[in-house]
């Protein structure tokens, strides 16, 4: 599990259907929130900087960076 703060990278999507989402693959930001998802698992807000946004992943989908 990641500490709020930890530099994370997008590795995969759980679901490519997510407008956008795809474009963050392979992005790296920083973890600056957790979330329980429908109980199937932990959502991450991950944030890509002043010029980009915030955007909810699965844990599942991140790495350390």
């Amino acid at each position: 599990m990641f500490k709020i703060g930890d530099k994370v990278r997008v590795q995969k999507l759980a679901d490519i259907s997510q407008d956008g989402t795809a474009d963050f693959v392979g992005k790296v930001g920083v973890l600056r929130a957790y979330r329980i998802v429908d109980g199937s698992g932990v959502g991450c807000l991950v944030d890509f900087g002043s010029s980009e946004e915030s955007v909810w992943f699965f844990e599942k989908e991140l790495v350390s960076a």
